[in-house]
């Protein structure tokens, strides 16, 4: 595929988000923001119990298409994808969808098929893979996954090449560097995709240390990983955080003697 182009400026739309009290994004708030944008992806679909790609939740499918309407009037030529999946996903009863749904032919055939048909009727230009993380036993992963996360966005890519006679976009977000990469071939990966969305966010802070969760230091090291294993720069689209992380030091001695790290209490 082309090299994606330059610069891609790429937005996640948090839907679970709009009725929170203390960050919640309005349908304004969002069509004022797109122009902003080249990119903007709604996150997050899932994954159904016989493969194929399904709604999060009941009234999605309508808000698919009235997100899509609405970004586009206000930005003409603005690129919106579907994520599908995200941490939460691969947690609890629905840790092992991913794995099973690439596992065989026939259940990744049932994912692309309705994968078209749910781009194509929610008026989306494309797809972004957010397997949080295929491989990892503690995320429902499989030693298979790399493999079946090939063979799926081969089929992917073959279908979305004349998909009602236009071409529908394709992303696989990747994780910035850590034992989670592992689980990514990115080099059988990248010959079918538009590029890779490298999450540069929540690298330390998110669990039980404290930490710069934007470390450059990280970010720095998971874009030579991803460049080592073949993938040119202008296939990487860095993520970066709008937010940030807050702490109250209760023991400045301790955080001190880890060199400005605590665990969490």
């Amino acid at each position: 595929p082309p090299p994606a182009p330059a610069p891609v400026r790429l937005g996640y739309f948090a839907s679970w988000s709009t009725g929170s009290p203390c960050s919640g994004f309005t349908s304004a708030a969002l069509v004022a923001a797109a122009p902003r944008y080249t990119h903007l992806a709604w996150a997050f679909a899932a994954v159904g119990v016989d493969g194929s790609l399904v709604p999060a939740a009941a009234g999605d499918p309508a808000a698919w298409r009235s997100f899509n309407a609405a970004v586009k009037a206000a930005a003409p030529g603005l690129h919106t994808s579907l994520a599908v999946g995200g941490w939460a996903f691969s947690s609890g009863a629905t840790a092992g969808r991913w794995s099973a749904m690439v596992a065989t032919p026939r259940t990744r055939a049932a994912f692309v098929t309705s994968a078209v048909q749910t781009l194509t009727a929610g008026g989306f230009d494309g797809l972004d893979i957010d397997w949080e993380f295929p491989g990892a036993p503690d995320r429902g992963g499989r030693p298979t996954d790399a493999a079946g996360l090939v063979a799926l966005v081969t089929d992917l890519r073959a279908a979305f090449s004349t998909a009602g006679g236009r071409r529908l976009g394709l992303t696989v977000a990747l994780p910035a560097g850590g034992p989670y990469a592992r689980g990514f071939d990115v080099a059988r990966l990248a010959p079918h995709v538009d590029w890779f969305h490298v999450m540069a966010y929540d690298l330390a802070g998110g669990g039980r240390v404290t930490g710069a969760h934007t470390g450059i230091a990280g970010v720095t090291a998971a874009v030579r990983l991803y460049r080592g294993a073949g993938v040119p720069p202008s296939r990487l689209v860095l993520g970066t955080a709008a937010y940030g992380r807050t702490w109250a030091v209760v023991d400045a001695a301790a955080c001190a003697a880890g060199g400005g790290r605590a665990r969490i209490v």
